[in-house]
C-alpha cells in the first residue's frame, strides 16, 4: 500500500528530451539570475551617478544665472568692473569643469573597475554553467533519486505539479527571453546614439577649432593693423615737428625782413625830411631872386640914363663951341633927343620883357625840376614800400596756404582716427559675437559632456573611448582658456589705443578754433590787398597829378606833399596791423606747439 501511494515522481516515465529540457531550464534560470543581479547594480550605480550629475548641474546653471544677473546689472554702471567679473566668472567655470572632469575621471575609474569583477563572474558562471552541461550530457539516463533533490520539487510531488512547474519555469524563460531581446535591441539603439553623439562631438570640436583658427587670424591682423596705425602716427608726427620747425624758421625770418623794412622806412622818412627841409629853403631863395632881378634892372637903366645925359651934355657942349644960330636948329635937336629917348625906352622895355621872361622860365624851370625830383624820389619810394607789402602778403599768403595744408593733414589725422576707432568698434564687437559664440559652444559641449556621462553610466560605452573624449574635452578647454586670455589681452591694449586715440582727436578739435583765427587773419589779407589797391589808384593819380604839377602852382606842390604824408601814415598803418597779426600768428604757433608736445 505504501508503495501505491508514493508513486515517483521520476520514474521510468522520464524521458531524454525532458533531461535535455530540464538542464536547458536550468542554465536559462542561472542566466537570468545572474542578469538581474547585474542589472540591479548597474542600475542602482547609474540612479547615484545620475543624481549626482543633476545637482552638479543645478549647481552650475544657478551660478550662470546669478553671472548673467550680476553682469547685466554692472554692465551699466562700469565696464571694466564687468570685465573683470566675467573674468572671475569664466575662471570660476574653468575651475568647476575642471574639478567635474577629475571626479568623472575617478568614477569612470571605479565603475572600470566594477565592471571588470562583474565581467571576471560573469566569465566564471558562464565556465560552470559549461561544466553543468558537459556533466548533464554525460550522465545516464536512469538518474537516481539524489539527483533530483537540487529542482524545486520534491520526491512526495505529483507529476501535476512537476508538469505545471516545468510550465511556469518555460513561461518564465519566454518572458526573460523576449525581455532580453528587448534588452539587446535597447543597447543597439543606445550603441546608435552613440554613434551619432560622437560624430555630433566631432563636429563640434572641428568647428571649435576653425573658431579658435579665426580668432588667432583675426586678432593678428589687428595686431598688425593697430602697429601700422602707430607707425602711421609716428610718421605724422614726425612731419608735424618739422613743418612747424619749418614754419618757425620762415616766421623769424619774415619777423627780421619786416623789422629791416621798418628801418628802412625810418630812414627814408628822415631823408625825406631833410629833402623837405632843403625845398623849403631853395623855395625861399627862389622867392627872393625877383626882387634882386628887378634892382639890378633899375641900376641898368640908371646907367642908360647917365649915358643919354653925358651924350645930351656932349651935344650941348658942340652947339656952343659951334654957336650955330636959329630956331631950326633947337628943333632938330629936341626931335633928336626925343627919338634917341623913345629908342632907348623901347629897348630898355624890350629887355625888361625879356629879362622878365627868362626869370619867370627859371623859376618854373627850377619848380619843375623840383617837383619833379621830389615827386620821383616819392614815386621810387611808394613803389618800394609797394614792392614790399606785395612780398609780405606773397609771403603771408605762402603762411596761409601751409596752414590749409596743415588744416588738411589735421582733417586727414582725425578721419584715419575716426577709421581707427570704428574699426576698433567693429574689431570689438566681433569679438563680442565670437565670445558669445563660444558661450554657445561651451553650452553645447555641457550638454553633450552630460548625455555623455549619462550614457557611460548605464554601461554600454568603452573606458576607452572615456579616455579620448576627455582627452578632447580638455583640449578644447584648453584652446577655449587660451584664446579667452588673448582676448583679454587684446582688449586692454585696443582700450589704451583708443584712450590715446581720444586724447589726439581732443587735441585736433582744440585745433579748429586756431583754424578760425587763421580764417580771421586770410580775410584781413584780403582787406589788406583792397588797402593796396587803394594805393596802386593814388598812386596813378599822383603820377597824373605829376604832369599837371609842371603847369599848376606852388599850391599844388603843398597839395601833393599832404597826399604823400597821408599815403605814408597808411603805409605805417598797415605795416603796424602786419606787425600785429605776425605777433598772433607767433601766439597761435605758440599754442600749437605747446598742444602737440602735451
Amino acid at each position: 500500500m505504501s508503495e501505491e501511494q508514493t508513486p515517483d515522481p521520476g520514474g521510468t516515465s522520464i524521458t531524454p528530451q525532458e533531461l535535455s529540457n530540464a538542464s536547458d531550464q536550468h542554465q536559462f534560470v542561472h542566466t537570468a539570475q545572474l542578469k538581474e543581479m547585474l542589472r540591479n547594480e548597474q542600475s542602482n550605480i547609474s540612479q547615484e551617478k545620475v543624481d549626482d550629475y543633476l545637482k552638479t548641474l543645478n549647481k552650475a546653471r544657478a551660478k550662470r544665472s546669478k553671472i548673467r544677473s550680476g553682469e547685466t546689472s554692472g554692465s551699466s554702471s562700469n565696464i571694466t568692473i564687468s570685465s573683470a567679473n566675467i573674468d572671475a566668472n569664466k575662471k570660476e567655470r574653468v575651475n568647476l569643469l575642471r574639478q567635474q572632469l577629475e571626479e568623472n575621471k575617478a568614477r569612470l575609474a571605479q565603475r572600470g573597475k566594477s565592471q571588470k569583477g562583474i565581467e571576471e563572474m560573469v566569465i566564471q558562471l558562464q565556465a560552470q554553467l559549461n561544466d553543468s552541461q558537459t556533466l548533464v550530457s554525460s550522465t545516464p539516463l536512469n538518474i537516481s533519486l539524489v539527483e533530483t533533490k537540487n529542482l524545486d520539487y520534491n520526491e512526495n510531488t505529483p507529476q501535476k505539479e512537476l508538469y505545471n512547474i516545468l510550465l511556469t519555469k518555460e513561461r518564465k524563460i519566454a518572458d526573460l527571453l523576449s525581455k532580453s531581446e528587448k534588452l539587446e535591441g535597447s543597447v543597439l539603439d543606445l550603441q546608435e546614439n552613440l554613434k551619432e553623439k560622437d560624430s555630433v562631438i566631432d563636429a563640434r570640436t572641428k568647428a571649435v577649432t576653425l573658431m579658435t583658427e579665426s580668432l588667432s587670424k583675426k586678432g593678428k591682423t589687428t595686431l598688425d593693423a593697430l602697429e601700422e596705425t602707430k607707425d602711421e602716427m609716428r610718421l605724422m608726427q614726425e612731419s608735424f615737428v618739422n613743418l612747424e620747425a619749418d614754419m618757425q624758421a620762415r616766421q623769424s625770418l619774415l619777423l627780421n625782413d619786416l623789422k629791416a623794412k621798418n628801418q628802412q622806412i625810418y630812414e627814408l622818412n628822415e631823408i625825406n625830411d631833410k629833402l623837405t627841409r632843403n625845398l623849403r629853403e631853395k623855395q625861399k631863395s627862389i622867392r627872393g631872386a625877383p626882387f634882386r632881378v628887378t634892382t639890378a634892372e633899375g641900376l641898368e637903366v640908371e646907367v642908360t640914363r647917365r649915358e643919354l645925359a653925358l651924350r645930351e651934355a656932349m651935344i650941348l657942349h658942340d652947339v656952343t663951341a659951334g654957336e650955330p644960330e636959329g630956331e631950326d636948329f633947337e628943333k632938330r635937336f629936341s626931335e633928336i633927343c626925343e627919338k634917341d629917348a623913345n629908342l632907348k625906352n623901347a629897348e630898355l622895355e624890350m629887355q625888361l620883357k625879356g629879362a622878365l621872361l627868362r626869370l619867370e622860365e627859371k623859376e618854373a624851370r627850377i619848380i619843375s625840376t623840383q617837383n619833379d625830383a621830389d615827386l620821383l624820389r616819392e614815386n621810387r619810394i611808394l613803389h618800394q614800400e609797394i614792392s614790399d607789402l606785395y612780398a609780405k602778403i606773397e609771403k603771408l599768403e605762402g603762411t596761409v596756404v601751409q596752414l590749409q595744408k596743415f588744416e588738411h593733414q589735421y582733417i586727414e589725422a582725425a578721419e584715419a582716427m575716426n577709421r581707427t576707432t570704428q574699426e576698433n568698434e567693429n574689431l570689438l564687437s566681433s569679438h563680442s559675437n565670437n565670445l558669445e559664440k563660444i558661450g554657445a559652444l561651451e553650452k553645447q559641449l555641457a550638454d553633450a559632456l552630460t548625455e555623455l556621462k549619462l550614457l557611460k553610466n548605464t554601461g554600454m560605452s568603452k573606458s576607452v573611448k572615456s579616455d579620448k573624449d576627455d582627452g578632447e574635452i580638455t583640449k578644447l578647454k584648453k584652446q577655449l582658456e587660451e584664446s579667452n586670455q588673448k582676448m583679454i589681452k587684446m582688449r586692454a591694449v585696443q582700450k589704451g589705443k583708443i584712450k590715446e586715440l581720444n586724447k589726439k582727436l581732443d587735441q585736433f578739435k582744440k585745433m579748429n578754433d586756431s583754424n578760425v583765427l587763421i580764417t580771421q587773419l586770410q580775410n584781413e589779407i584780403g582787406n589788406l590787398n583792397e588797402k593796396i589797391a587803394e594805393l596802386e589808384d593814388e598812386k596813378g593819380n599822383l603820377q597824373l597829378k605829376m604832369v599837371d604839377s609842371s603847369t599848376n602852382s606852388k599850391d599844388d606842390f603843398t597839395e601833393s606833399e599832404e597826399e604823400i604824408k597821408q599815403l605814408k601814415e597808411k603805409l605805417n598803418k598797415t605795416e603796424q596791423e602786419i606787425d600785429e597779426k605776425d605777433k598772433v600768428i607767433e601766439i597761435l604757433e605758440s599754442g600749437e606747439s605747446y598742444l602737440t608736445d602735451k
